[in-house]
């Protein structure tokens, strides 16, 4: 009977936690901001940020994972500020970067680096996901 009403007790307790948990229906989820970020590069005739995916391939063209790569940056060729990947989720994506030119590049792994490429970001690059697809040559010993 103790346990009956400890688990009661333990149960109500619980249930009126997750009633009372403030719900905020304006704010989106990840999803919704990426999709409502793609919608609206997509729909800008002049945009002044964009977003950027890092893509990697071989020698051949084949596309490849970052294997042994530490990491992305992006480096403002004019002012030299260092841009790093925003999404945690998507550690190959730059977003909202300002327009200009970019030397993009990967930190290398013990065995394996990308060679860097230099981008002007522009409106024409824009794919029609809303993105632009910055293509990094990946190599390995």
């Amino acid at each position: 009977m103790k346990n009956l009403k400890t688990f009661f007790c333990l149960f109500t307790s619980i249930i009126l936690c997750l009633a009372c948990e403030p719900v905020n229906d304006n704010v989106p989820d990840r999803g919704e901001k990426s999709m409502s970020l793609k919608k609206e590069n997509k729909n800008k005739k002049h945009a002044d940020a964009f977003d950027v995916r890092i893509k990697l391939e071989d020698r051949y063209g084949h596309p490849v994972g970052p294997n042994g790569l530490q990491g992305y940056f992006a480096i403002n060729q004019k002012t030299g500020e260092v841009f790093y990947p925003t999404r945690s989720y998507d550690d190959n994506v730059f977003e909202n970067l300002p327009r200009a030119t970019y030397s993009f590049g990967a930190y290398d792994g013990y065995f394996d680096g990308a060679s860097s490429s230099v981008v002007t970001l522009n409106d024409t690059l824009i794919g029609d996901d809303g993105l632009i697809i910055v293509t990094l040559r990946y190599w390995s010993e």
